[in-house]
């Protein structure tokens, strides 16, 4: 590891959550990320301790943890294993911001299962990866497995767009049911609810300006009412939005309504940042590729590990700066393979207190369900496994829970 990364796991010690309360500082404000003057750094949550994302430790004790846009309804901003996040730092690695950015939040239209199992979330077509061959892999939450996810079922979607032949699908790192809407109390009918707004985050397409529609994924949204964030922001074709909408009345020209665009830009910012995602659009003639609609060019960049072979498909986080027109200069990027480098050694890292204790095979660490009933235990000689024992867990994503490789006693 260069001596950012060297100096990020150096001091992930600094950055332990209060095990007890939980993880991040004051949630009230809804101030969000990309006030520019500022490093980031985007990408999984693959662990805690402190908050680690893509394998990196971050100091999130005076954090701010908060959901893109502000409030998202039925949910709080509590970080969770898998979730995609935007980091805001003046000095790494502590953390000023946690923004929480959920890809899809919206019921389940299509749920099908297959070799690579497919899901239509929000209108969003849904990649979820079961394989921990290929980083990172979908954990569950509230569901045992894809099986389970039923068509109606409201969900809240974690992940990446990656550019599928003309069009930008989701592969998912999260997948977590949300509480539906209550059952009608007996007596006179009440007011119809109106149906709850969806939220897609995605790459641009087919932006016609005169008509004020665009293309998400699979849907046509119309924004000609929408409120736009940040004020002066510019919709294009290739820019990453957040559209919260509504589905359009029955026989209108788009799928959705957008109530509200934020247009991401993380291009003010001045300091070191870092990106993951899946590499698609390589051009290995100029060594660049695509992030999620990010421009990135790595001709000068080293690759880590060395050797490794950058190609699309793959996982990588990237550390660089942004241009000002919105690509990236890489100066490092490190192909996510479990097990190619000690900050990948596994899918889910968890420094934490023993909660819910029932057996080795079920108990939480950080509010995550684990199994460590065939882990090597280590320091364990003599000690007893119960509620508030600290451990240290490295292990995989199994479904909705971390099977853990190795467990050590604190």
């Amino acid at each position: 590891m260069n001596s950012f990364f060297s100096r990020l796991a150096a001091l992930a010690v600094a950055g332990l959550c209060a095990i007890a309360s939980g993880c991040g500082g004051d949630s009230s404000s809804d101030a969000g990320v990309g006030t520019g003057g500022s490093g980031y750094a985007v990408g999984t949550i693959t662990g805690f301790g402190s908050v680690i994302v893509d394998g990196i430790a971050w100091d999130d004790t005076g954090a701010r943890v908060q959901f893109e846009g502000g409030p998202l309804a039925g949910s709080t901003p509590t970080l969770k294993i898998g979730q995609r996040v935007r980091i805001e730092y003046e000095t790494a690695p502590i953390a000023r911001i946690i923004e929480i950015a959920p890809a899809a939040v919206g019921p389940v239209q299509i749920a099908a299962a297959g070799t690579v199992p497919r899901l239509r979330i929000a209108g969003q077509t849904v990649q979820v990866n079961l394989s921990d061959a290929t980083q990172p892999v979908t954990i569950l939450d509230g569901y045992t497995s894809v099986a389970a996810i039923a068509a109606g079922d409201l969900v809240e979607v974690h992940g990446q767009p990656v550019l599928a032949g003309d069009t930008y699908v989701l592969r998912a790192t999260r997948i977590e049911r949300l509480a539906g809407a209550p059952t009608p109390a007996p007596g006179p009918a009440p007011t119809p609810t109106p149906v709850p707004p969806q939220r897609v985050q995605n790459v641009v397409q087919d932006y016609n300006a005169a008509a004020r529609t665009l293309r998400l994924g699979d849907v046509t949204v119309s924004v000609a009412t929408a409120t736009i964030e940040p004020a002066g922001a510019t919709i294009a074709n290739g820019r990453t939005v957040t559209v919260v909408a509504r589905p359009a009345p029955a026989g209108a020209p788009t799928d959705l309504v957008a109530e509200s665009v934020r247009v991401l830009d993380l291009s003010t910012n001045t300091k070191p940042s870092e990106l993951s995602g899946t590499v698609s659009r390589f051009d290995a003639t100029n060594r660049s590729f695509e992030l999620a609609g990010v421009r990135v060019n790595a001709a000068d960049a080293s690759v880590v590990p060395g050797g490794e072979p950058i190609a699309n498909g793959a996982t990588v986080v990237v550390r660089g700066s942004f241009r000002p027109d919105g690509s990236f200069d890489a100066t490092q990027v490190r192909i996510r393979k479990k097990g190619e480098t000690p900050d990948f050694a596994y899918d889910v890292s968890l420094t934490g207190r023993i909660g819910a204790f029932s057996s080795l095979a079920d108990f939480r660490v950080r509010g995550q369900r684990v199994d460590a009933s065939k882990a090597e235990l280590r320091s364990c000689a003599g000690v007893q496994f119960r509620n508030g024992l600290e451990v240290e867990i490295g292990g995989a994503i199994v479904g909705d829970k971390v099977v853990a490789e190795v467990l050590t006693c604190r």
